[in-house]
């Protein structure tokens, strides 16, 4: 009799365990069913896949949640931009042949929009291109998704809305969200997918070119900030 108890108390233990790792209440599938159709949810999910991929060979792990953590946690800001930005960067090849894949995808345009801008360094004019999440549209339904199972995330939507953009601020900081959110989630792992793809595809085109001619052939003019002109 003891041996039987003991018995179901471990197959119970190992079945709560199963569940817990692979939740389909957890799946891009179960929580985005009502916003995107079958095509589009199996292009998030390679958006997921691609990018756990990458953190994982990164990190050397086979769990996603401590893969992530490690991942976010290499990318805080200790010593200096240039040393932020060779670690963010890091990557970037990669990042930008996904994105020139990915583009030709219908949910591409669901979730972002690129946005040229000019930069400013050493007294020269750089035109800068790069995407950004869609504020508008599908891409919001899944952030504001994510705000109702995290409130972690609704500052992360106001500064958005507010800037247009990640604002420098946000793209040092954002890993102190790093020991908060539940990456074994998909739908909280889409948004900082999503997130680190868009900064990662910050890139320079050329200098001392004209933005009008550069970006969307329309006047736009000079940018304000390091972005201006969107597509």
């Amino acid at each position: 009799m003891y041996i039987k108890i003991r018995l179901i108390i471990t197959l119970t233990i190992i079945t709560l365990g199963c569940n817990s790792i692979d939740d389909p209440d957890q799946s891009i599938e179960y929580q985005l069913k009502n916003d995107f159709n079958k095509t589009e949810i199996k292009e998030l999910n390679r958006i997921l896949n691609f990018f756990d991929e990458l953190v994982l060979n990164q990190t050397k792990t086979n769990s996603i949640s401590a893969g992530y953590r490690i991942y976010m946690e290499n990318l805080k800001f200790i010593k200096s931009k240039q040393d932020f930005n060779n670690r963010l960067f890091a990557d970037k090849s990669k990042i930008d042949s996904f994105i020139k894949d990915y583009r030709e995808t219908q949910t591409f345009d669901e979730i972002w929009v690129f946005e040229y801008g000019y930069s400013y360094e050493n007294r020269e004019d750089t035109v800068t291109r790069q995407i950004i999440p869609k504020l508008r549209g599908k891409y919001i339904n899944i952030l504001d998704k994510a705000i109702s199972k995290d409130s972690v995330f609704k500052s992360y939507k106001d500064v958005l809305i507010a800037s247009g953009a990640i604002p420098p601020s946000v793209i040092a900081g954002f890993q102190k969200i790093n020991d908060k959110v539940d990456f074994d989630d998909d739908l909280i792992r889409l948004i900082v997918v999503i997130h680190y793809i868009s900064v990662k595809s910050y890139t320079k085109i050329d200098e001392n070119k004209n933005l009008q001619t550069t970006c969307c052939n329309t006047p736009c003019g000079r940018a304000s900030s390091v972005f201006g002109c969107r597509l």
